[in-house]
C-alpha cells in the first residue's frame, strides 16, 4: 500500500464503467495541492493525510473550509458502507457541506444543521459519522463529533484525547455540542475514521484506540509532517506487524500542525476557477430551475465550485422570464420536471418554441424514475434525464454531453452554403472515410444535397461515426462509456486510428439520388451490433453520456433507416419534396 502524498488518494483498480466514473469523481472530493498550500500559508498550518479506500472508491473523505473571518474548519466523515454505496453518499455529503446555511464557526451548529438535512436526503438505514473542527485565533481546536473517533492533539510531551460521543448524522432528531482542545503553536491535531482502528492485529485483537493513540503520538512528534506521510505504514507495522494488510474498511487519517500565528487578515478565500475534472468547460452559464430552495442551493454552489456560472429560477414563470430577457442564450439548463404552476415539461416545450433558445441543451431532473415518466419526457423532447437524488458531478457530465452534442450539430451547419449548386448534377457516388475529420467534412458535404441540410448532416455524422468507432475500430458501447467518463475517448480513437493495422481500413458511403428519394448506404468492416436496441430513444439510456445518435438520426434527420445483415450496413433515406431541386 502506498501512502497518500497529494490531492489524489490511492485507489484499487476499477472493474466496471460505474467504478471508473466513481473513481474519477472520488479523486476530486479532496482538496488539491493548490488549495492546501493556500490554506497553509493563510492560516499558519501544515496538512498531511493518508487515505486508504477499501476498493476503487470509498465513503471516507476529509476537507477544509476557509471561513472568511479568519478561521479554518477541518472535517472528516465516514459514510456507512464502502465502495460505490459509500462513495455516492460521500458525493452527496460533500455537496451538502458546501451549500448548507449554518454557522461554520460553530461545530455543534454545523453538525446539527447537517443532521437535519441528511435525515431527509439519506436512504433509510444509511448514516454518516463525522468530526468537524475549527482552528480559530484563540489557539484552541473547537470541534463537535457525530459518533466519530475522537480527535487527538499532540503538544510536546502531552497527548490529549477529545470526546467522540454523539449520534451518527441522519438517524434521529438531535443536537450536537461543541467542545474544544488546546492547540498551541507546534501542536498537531489528528482526525481519523475507524478503518485503521478496527483493523485486526496478528494476536486477533483490534488495533483500537490505544494503537491510534500511539500512532498519533509518534506522528505528532515527528519533525515534519512530510515524514509523517512516509512513516504511517512503518509505524503501523512496528506497532502491529501485518496490520495494514487486514484493513477491510475505508481508512483515513488527517493531521494538521499549527506552525505559526493564526491571526490572518480577513481576506476572502480565492474564488478562481478550479482545475481537474471539468477544467475544459469553465465559466459556462447555466440556468437552474427548481422550486426546492435547498436543492437549488446545492446545485448552484456545487456547479460554482466546478467553474460554472449558474443563475437560478424558483419556478417555470421565472425561468421563461429570465430566458426572454437574457442578452445571450445560456450554455445549458437544469430543469426540474415536477414544479407547481408550469410543469418542467411545459417549460421545456415553451423553450423549444423560443428561436434564440430552442437549441439550448437541457437536462431534466425528476423524482419519478418510471419508464412511463421518461417516455413522457421523450415526447416533450427531453433526451437527457437525471433522477433525484442525483450527484452534482454526474449532472455536470451529463450536461456536458448535451452541450457537446449541440455544438457538434451547430458546427455541421456551418460552411454548407453554395455546396448544393456544386453537387446539383450528382446522381450516384461513393466516398470512403476513416477519420473523425473525414466524417465531419463528408457529412457537411452530403448534407447539402438534402432538403434540410443541417438535420441531414447531423444524422449522417452520427451514422458514419458509428461506422468508424464501433465498426472499424471495434470500440464497444461499454468501452465508450468508460472512456468518456475517464476523459480519454478522443485519445483512444486517435491511438487506434494510428495503428498500422488500421491504415487501409475504410468505411464507405454510397449516394443515390432518385427523383423522389435520396439514399445513403453506409458500410463498415466491423462485426456488426444489435442495432434494434438503438433505433428509438431508450428511457434506460437517457442518463448515459452517449447512445442517442442512431435514434436522433432516425427521428430527426431521415424519413427511414434500415439496418441490414449483422448491422455493418445501413440505408438512410430522405424523401425529396417536389419543389426541392438542387
Amino acid at each position: 500500500m502506498i501512502p497518500h502524498q497529494g490531492p489524489t488518494p490511492p485507489v484499487a483498480p476499477a472493474t466496471t464503467d460505474r467504478d471508473e466514473f466513481a473513481v474519477a469523481l472520488f479523486r476530486h472530493l479532496f482538496p488539491d495541492a493548490a488549495r492546501r498550500n493556500e490554506a497553509s500559508a493563510r492560516f499558519g498550518v501544515r496538512l498531511a493525510d493518508w487515505v486508504r479506500p477499501a476498493g476503487p472508491v470509498g465513503g471516507d473523505v476529509w476537507g477544509l473550509i476557509e471561513i472568511e473571518d479568519g478561521a479554518l474548519a477541518l472535517y472528516a466523515f465516514d459514510c456507512a458502507g464502502s465502495g460505490l454505496e459509500g462513495a455516492f453518499d460521500a458525493f452527496r455529503m460533500n455537496g451538502l457541506i458546501t451549500a448548507i446555511n449554518a454557522d461554520r464557526r460553530n461545530p455543534g451548529a454545523m453538525l446539527s444543521a447537517l443532521n437535519q438535512h441528511l435525515r431527509a436526503l439519506l436512504p433509510s438505514g444509511r448514516f454518516v459519522t463525522m468530526t468537524y473542527g475549527v482552528i480559530a485565533d484563540d489557539g484552541r481546536f473547537a470541534y463537535a463529533s457525530a459518533a466519530a473517533p475522537p480527535p487527538i492533539v499532540v503538544a510536546g510531551a502531552e497527548t490529549m484525547v477529545g470526546n467522540g460521543v454523539g449520534l451518527p448524522l441522519g438517524l434521529a432528531d438531535t443536537d450536537y455540542d461543541t467542545r474544544s482542545l488546546a492547540l498551541p503553536e507546534g501542536a498537531t491535531v489528528m482526525l481519523h475514521t475507524d478503518g485503521l482502528s478496527n483493523a485486526i492485529r496478528s494476536d486477533g485483537h483490534r488495533f483500537g484506540q490505544d494503537g491510534m493513540l500511539k500512532l498519533a503520538t509518534a506522528l505528532g512528534r515527528s519533525t515534519t509532517l512530510e515524514t509523517c506521510q512516509t512513516r504511517i505504514e512503518e509505524l503501523c507495522e512496528r506497532a502491529a506487524p501485518g496490520l495494514t494488510g487486514t484493513i477491510t474498511d475505508d481508512a483515513l487519517l488527517l493531521l494538521c500542525r499549527r506552525t505559526g500565528d493564526l491571526r490572518r487578515p480577513r481576506t476572502k478565500a480565492p474564488s478562481g476557477p478550479p482545475t481537474g475534472l471539468f477544467e475544459g468547460h469553465l465559466r459556462r452559464s447555466i440556468l437552474v430551475v427548481d422550486d426546492d430552495p435547498l436543492v437549488r442551493k446545492v446545485i448552484v454552489q456545487s456547479f460554482q465550485s466546478l467553474g460554472y456560472t449558474p443563475i437560478e429560477a424558483d419556478d417555470g414563470h421565472r425561468a421563461l422570464s429570465l430566458l426572454e430577457s437574457a442578452e445571450e442564450p445560456f450554455d445549458g439548463i437544469l430543469l426540474d420536471k415536477n414544479m407547481p404552476g408550469i410543469s418542467g415539461l411545459e417549460v421545456l416545450r415553451r423553450i423549444r418554441a423560443l428561436p434564440r433558445h430552442a437549441e439550448t441543451p437541457m437536462v431534466v431532473l425528476t423524482g419519478d424514475d418510471s419508464p412511463a415518466d421518461r417516455e413522457e419526457g421523450l415526447k416533450a423532447g427531453a433526451y437527457y434525464y437525471l433522477s433525484k437524488p442525483f450527484h452534482v458531478p454526474v449532472a455536470a457530465l451529463l450536461l456536458e454531453a448535451a452541450i457537446g452534442d449541440r455544438n457538434r450539430y451547430r458546427t455541421l451547419r456551418q460552411e454548407q452554403d453554395g455546396r448544393a449548386l456544386a453537387l446539383s448534377h450528382l446522381t450516384l457516388a461513393e466516398f470512403k472515410f476513416r477519420t473523425v475529420a473525414g466524417v465531419r467534412a463528408l457529412a457537411q458535404l452530403l448534407g447539402s444535397l438534402c432538403p434540410e441540410p443541417s438535420e441531414a448532416a447531423g444524422g449522417l455524422f452520427e451514422l458514419m461515426m458509428n461506422a468508424v468507432e464501433h465498426g472499424n475500430l471495434g470500440i464497444s458501447y461499454q468501452e465508450k462509456s468508460r472512456l468518456l467518463l475517464a476523459g480519454g475517448f478522443d485519445t483512444e480513437v486517435a491511438r487506434r486510428l494510428a495503428l498500422p493495422s488500421e491504415a487501409d481500413r475504410y468505411a464507405t458511403v454510397e449516394v443515390y439520388r432518385f427523383p423522389e428519394t435520396i439514399d445513403f448506404v453506409i458500410r463498415d468492416l466491423g462485426q456488426g451490433f444489435d442495432w434494434r436496441r438503438y433505433l428509438d430513444f431508450d428511457p434506460e439510456r437517457l442518463t448515459h453520456l452517449h447512445g442517442r445518435g442512431i435514434a436522433m438520426a432516425r427521428h430527426c434527420a431521415f424519413s427511414e433507416i434500415q439496418y441490414r445483415g449483422n448491422g455493418n450496413e445501413v440505408l438512410a433515406r430522405i424523401h425529396r419534396a417536389a419543389e426541392f431541386i438542387p
